[in-house]
């Protein structure tokens, strides 16, 4: 288990190696178990650089963004029509919308809804 001290020296070292500054960006806090950061400016970021792929058969994978994670998020509709994620922060918040649920939201927007079925 991280302390706070590590948790906060590990998001430093990172902003440092990235080139940001840690109010803009988006993750998860071990410690707290909780979202930092803006979940629109990273659903943004998915978007601008293109992230966000339609499979066949009506679902979507976000993929990771170079340099700030290494997963690839699924994305699909539940029977009552509500998008679900398999993130770190939808598993643990299930009635609020987590960044990859955002950014899809916005890709419908932007495409008309292209690969829904």
């Amino acid at each position: 288990m991280l302390t706070d001290w590590q948790e906060q020296k590990r998001v430093d070292d990172f902003c440092k190696k990235v080139g940001v500054q840690p109010n803009d960006l988006c993750y998860w806090d071990v410690i707290r178990e909780t979202l930092v950061g803006s979940q629109k400016a990273k659903a943004l970021k998915f978007n601008r650089l293109k992230r966000i792929i339609p499979n066949f058969d009506g679902t979507f994978k976000v993929l990771p963004i170079s340099g700030y994670n290494k997963t690839t998020y699924d994305l699909k509709k539940d029977e009552t029509g509500g998008w679900h994620c398999n993130c770190q922060y939808a598993v643990k918040n299930p009635d609020k919308e987590c960044s990859h649920i955002i950014a899809l939201a916005l890709y419908l927007k932007n495409t008309g809804g292209e690969g829904t079925q």
